[in-house]
């Protein structure tokens, strides 16, 4: 009888083991990993598109708070068979164990450039816990850039550096970028970009 408990409890255990190694199914426990699942779901979503699994990469993330922001790349293929190149930018938190990705956003477009020699977006993100901020971010297509200098609507300078030919300049409150500068190695710009007026970013609710 002794004997019944004791296999009833092993049981027990692990049927709790197992009830927590399912609950662990799809969790996130890195920053990095939060961020492509948020880019898989996404994908989920998109009618003219599919995403193309194998070229999703995390570029970088910086803590911003208690919070970190990744920067993100990966390509779709449309019905018409054209590839696209996407950049994002998510918001990661972390939740007991886990991480979580949230808000941001970003877009997609010719993997070339179409012939331009550098794509810029921006955006507003406004509910986030950690409080408002803003990212400029995008891809330079001429291979002599090693870094960015983003100028915003207020003055403020922001300067960072070439990740695979992408970067993100993140900040507090509501801007958007006024001018981009494209760096070589010796620190002058050998290009640059404004937007067009009216000089508004996406807003993201």
């Amino acid at each position: 009888m002794a004997a019944w408990f004791a296999n009833r409890e092993d049981v027990r255990q692990t049927g709790v083991l197992w009830l927590l190694l399912l609950s662990l199914v799809g969790c996130a426990f890195s920053p990095e990993q939060a961020i492509v699942q948020e880019v898989r779901e996404l994908n989920e979503s998109w009618q003219d598109q599919t995403l193309d699994p194998q070229t999703i990469q995390v570029l970088q993330t910086q803590p911003w708070g208690k919070d970190l922001i990744g920067l993100v790349t990966f390509q779709t293929i449309r019905k018409t068979r054209e590839r696209q190149e996407c950049l994002f930018q998510y918001q990661v938190t972390r939740q007991n164990l886990q991480w979580g990705a949230g808000r941001g956003g970003g877009g997609c477009g010719p993997i070339d450039g179409d012939g331009r020699p550098i794509s810029v977006g921006s955006g507003q993100h406004l509910s986030s816990q950690e409080g408002a901020w803003s990212s400029t971010s995008g891809t330079v297509y001429v291979g002599e850039g090693v870094g960015v200098r983003v100028l915003w609507d207020d003055g403020e300078e922001q300067q960072v550096v070439l990740v695979q030919g992408h970067f993100m300049a993140v900040r507090a409150g509501v801007h958007s970028y006024s001018r981009v500068e494209v760096l070589g190695a010796d620190g002058a710009a050998i290009l640059s970009h404004e937007p067009e007026p009216p000089a508004a970013g996406k807003v993201d609710r």
